[in-house]
């Protein structure tokens, strides 16, 4: 190779990484924000959370290291999923707008008693 092309392709390669736009994600990058969800306050095997979607309003109570995690957390962590349930059914309001409760919940029908 000939120094002329050597001092060309060198050039070429310095200008492409400095003008490489700010918000690429590098694929370690992506790999370690999709180990947790930003906002899950539950993070340890066994630990139970009620989770919102927030399109829907539905709650749901997952383990933490449940995948995917549907929506963000409202309540835990709680020691069992029975425990998460019960946690959920507080929540619960049927048809509720309101951010911080449950509009629906999933399981259907597990707070029937409310």
């Amino acid at each position: 190779m000939t120094r002329p092309k050597l001092f060309t392709i060198v050039f070429v390669l310095l200008f492409v990484a400095y003008f490489r736009p700010p918000n690429t994600i590098l694929a370690s990058e992506r790999a370690a924000s999709a180990a947790a969800p930003p906002d899950s306050i539950c993070t340890k095997a066994g630990q139970f959370c009620v989770n919102r979607e927030t399109s829907s309003g539905v709650c749901h109570v997952q383990e933490a290291t449940e995948r995917p995690q549907l929506g963000t957390s409202l309540a835990g962590p709680f020691n069992s999923r029975a425990e998460g349930n019960a946690g959920m059914c507080r929540l619960y309001e049927p048809a509720s707008g309101d951010a911080d409760k449950c509009g629906a919940v999933a399981p259907q029908g597990i707070c029937d008693s409310k």
